[in-house]
C-alpha cells in the first residue's frame, strides 16, 4: 500500500516538475498537475495540501543541502588563523567550489525551478540569501585582513554587496541557459579566477602575494600588479 502512495506521490511531483518548468509557479495549474498524473484534482490534496506544498517539495531539500555546504565552507575557512586564511585566499583553487557546482548539476531541475520559476513562493529569494551568506563571509574575511593590517583598500558593505551579488548573478546565468556540465564547469572556473583576481587587485592592490611570520606581526611579501 505505501509502495502504492509513494509511486503516486512521484507521479504528482513528476508533473508538477514539467508544469512549474513550463509556466512558472503563479501560471502553474493543479488541475493540470492532477490530470497528467491521472489523478482527480481532490485526490491529489490527499498527498498535498496546495500547490506552494508540492513545489516545495520538489526543491526544498537540494536547497536546504546547497546553503548548509556554502556556509560550512565559508565558516571552515573563516576559523582558521589569520596566516592561513591569507595562504587560503591566495592560493585558492576554483575546482574547490566544484562539489556544490556539481550538487546544482545533479539537481539542475530543482535549481532551475528555483532560480527561474519560483516568484511568488518562500524560494524566490533564495539566490538572494546565497548572495547575502557570501557577502557576511567576505565582510568577515576583511574584518580579518583590517586586524592585520593587510588592507590596500577597504570596501564599504555596499560595494562588498554588489560585488557579491554580481557572483551569484553570474551562478544564475549558467543555470539560466541550460549550459551542459562540464562547459558549466568551465564557465565557473573561469569565472572564479576572474572574481578571485579581482578582489585582490581591490583588497591588496596584488597580482599575488605570500606571507610569513615574524611575531608579533604579518609580514607580507608582496607582488603589486
Amino acid at each position: 500500500m505505501q509502495v502504492k502512495k509513494d509511486a503516486i506521490k512521484n507521479k504528482i511531483l513528476e508533473s508538477a516538475k514539467k508544469e512549474f518548468l513550463e509556466h512558472g509557479y503563479q501560471g502553474a495549474s493543479l488541475r493540470t498537475i492532477s490530470k497528467n498524473a491521472a489523478l482527480s484534482k481532490g485526490a491529489l490534496y490527499s498527498y498535498f495540501k496546495n500547490k506552494e506544498d508540492i513545489f516545495t517539495a520538489l526543491v526544498k531539500e537540494p536547497a536546504d543541502n546547497l546553503f548548509q555546504h556554502m556556509k560550512t565552507i565559508q565558516e571552515r575557512a573563516l576559523s582558521q588563523d589569520i596566516a592561513s586564511q591569507i595562504d587560503y585566499a591566495n592560493s585558492k583553487n576554483p575546482t574547490q567550489e566544484d562539489s556544490w557546482i556539481n550538487y546544482i548539476y545533479d539537481n539542475i531541475d530543482a535549481f532551475r525551478l528555483i532560480a527561474l520559476n519560483s516568484k511568488g513562493t518562500k524560494y524566490e529569494d533564495f539566490f538572494k540569501r546565497l548572495a547575502h551568506l557570501e557577502k557576511s563571509s567576505t565582510l568577515k574575511y576583511i574584518e580579518n585582513m583590517r586586524v592585520a593590517k593587510a588592507l590596500y583598500y577597504d570596501p564599504d558593505d555596499m560595494l562588498v554587496h554588489i560585488l557579491n551579488d554580481i557572483t551569484i548573478k553570474s551562478l544564475i546565468s549558467i543555470i539560466e541557459h541550460d549550459i551542459p556540465r562540464e562547459k558549466g564547469l568551465s564557465y565557473w572556473h573561469k569565472m572564479e579566477e576572474f572574481y578571485f583576481a579581482g578582489w585582490k587587485k581591490l583588497l591588496f592592490n596584488l597580482c599575488n602575494y605570500s606571507v610569513k611570520w615574524r611575531l608579533p606581526e604579518l609580514i607580507f611579501s608582496k607582488i603589486v600588479c
